[in-house]
């Protein structure tokens, strides 16, 4: 042993060894949450979106949409009218919608009139007359509709010209998400200060990030893809975002209430659309529409129950075309945070792939995955997952660009 140091007078802080102080560290490890993930929660434990088992060896799901005949053509050059017979110009591929002895009606003369042939297949065109055949047709103008009223057919009609329609194919795949946590023998054999730094806290860590990047990828993906990487394939599944086309809205400078009312009649009343919704929101527009909602309190309502339960922070507001929960997500950062986006439940679904030989892929914890031998320990977290948007048109997305 060394001779020992010799104080002279007051001991203290200065004068004394310091590797002998014990440090005073606190228990808990304070851990900066990224916030929830409501629509991960929402679309993995929720009792209102349905989920499905993918069997395919690729990870593609394909869907069918399809719709009723629609009933309106758009009008693409004026039409004068002033004659008992006349051609009506509409964009090309509606007129297929019509048959010989239809009754349009023409929004700008709030008239009508009667289709006297079967319409030509891309002609763009309806011959029509008036419906007595004697007086003359009213006019109808570029940019206003015309819209089927059904037949006029005579008392001894045969049979009309069939019109049926062809669905349509959309498709999707599902997508793997890794991560892994790994740490010595000799790591995890010592001990430390802090809580939460542990192996399986780690794991625990990885998992709940892990939950964050799947949440971004099935909400905000904007495309999908299959193609090989390293020599092997890999998919990216497209988002809710990506499916959107129909009902998408920008705005400038403050939200108003006619700006938010105006984007949920679109969606609302787009075909087949339900009456209730899901309104996910980034910071910065959930403060907007908070501003709105509050100059119209009456409107203001609890959420559902069922979103509640979740964890999700939100608020119901009932709009003249129907109930919406609107759910702040802490994950729509950057310029998602300016975002909302609107989600018909009945519509969507969480598919995820098949089991494999060591069990569910739609999540699962691998533990051990190190190579044998090794001194340490590497567990292994898996999602294999993707989202199935049927009929987006009954989706939609609000967002300010400045």
């Amino acid at each position: 042993m060394a001779d020992p140091s010799i104080i002279t007078g007051v001991r203290n802080t200065g004068n004394l060894n310091s590797t002998f102080f014990r440090p005073d560290w606190e228990r808990k490890l304070h851990l900066i949450e990224p916030g929830h993930t409501p629509f991960f929660e929402n679309l993995f434990f929720s009792e209102k979106i349905a989920s499905q088992v993918v069997t395919s060896k690729t990870g593609r799901f394909d869907i069918g949409e399809d719709q009723y005949v629609p009933a309106l053509a758009a009008v693409t050059a004026n039409f004068a009218g002033g004659a008992v017979t006349g051609t009506i110009s509409v964009t090309v591929g509606q007129e297929v919608a019509f048959k010989k002895y239809d009754v349009i009606y023409l929004e700008t003369s709030d008239t009508s009139a009667r289709l006297t042939a079967d319409p030509v297949a891309g002609s763009g065109q309806l011959v029509v007359s008036s419906l007595d055949g004697v007086t003359n047709l009213g006019a109808v103008n570029s940019g206003d509709n015309v819209i089927s009223l059904g037949g006029m057919v005579n008392e001894y009609g045969g049979v009309p010209t069939s019109i049926t329609t062809i669905p349509t194919n959309v498709f999707n795949y599902t997508s793997i998400t890794t991560a892994s946590v790994s740490s010595t023998g000799t790591e995890q054999s010592g001990e430390s200060w802090t809580d939460g730094l542990e192996h399986r806290d780690q794991v625990k860590k990885t998992i709940l990030w892990l939950k964050q990047q799947v949440e971004l990828k099935l909400l905000l993906s904007p495309a999908l893809a299959r193609a090989s990487v390293d020599n092997y394939y890999a998919n990216q599944t497209k988002g809710v975002l990506g499916f959107i086309n129909t009902n998408k809205q920008s705005y400038q400078g403050v939200l108003t209430k006619d700006i938010w009312d105006n984007f949920l009649q679109q969606v609302f009343t787009s075909k087949g659309a339900t009456d209730t919704k899901t309104v996910y929101g980034g910071s910065q527009a959930i403060a907007e529409v908070t501003a709105v909602m509050d100059q119209k309190l009456t409107r203001l309502q609890k959420a559902d129950d069922y979103i509640v339960k979740l964890g999700a922070k939100a608020v119901g507001y009932m709009s003249p075309f129907g109930f919406v929960n609107i759910v702040w997500d802490p994950m729509m950062i950057g310029k998602f945070s300016k975002y909302f986006i609107v989600v018909d439940e009945p519509s969507l679904k969480l598919r995820y792939q098949g089991p494999d030989l060591k069990g569910p892929r739609r999540f699962r914890v691998e533990p051990n995955v190190e190579t044998p031998g090794y001194d340490g320990k590497v567990d292994k977290i898996l999602m294999h997952v993707g989202i199935e948007v049927a009929n987006e048109e009954k989706f939609g997305v609000l967002y300010r660009t400045a």
